[in-house]
């Protein structure tokens, strides 16, 4: 999915995530800073297209998960900019697998 600027500095992405048969969708927020460096609010499947994008947007610094249960796609996210650093609440499941 192309990311979808808001507002400036500020760009979702929204992956389909379906759970117990319900599409809830996961929306993924990038937040540039005046420093260049990035902010994403949660994570998604990316594709290398995703984080071609996002890459190109400045430097992701950040990755910020805001409740236990946003794991699903931690994997994925720690993959794709492994020097962001990954702030989570505690008892956040990361698996690097």
């Amino acid at each position: 999915m192309p990311l979808q600027l808001i507002a400036p500095n500020l760009w979702l992405l929204r992956y389909p995530l379906v759970m117990l048969g319900i599409n809830l969708g996961r929306t993924v927020t990038i937040i540039r800073l005046a420093t260049g460096k990035l902010i994403i609010h949660s994570t998604g499947p990316f594709s290398n297209e995703d984080v071609e994008a996002i890459t190109g947007l400045g430097e992701p610094a950040w990755i910020v998960e805001a409740l236990l249960r946003h794991d699903t796609f931690a994997s994925e996210g720690r993959r794709a900019f492994p020097a962001a650093r990954y702030l989570a609440p505690d008892r956040f499941s990361l698996t690097t697998g």
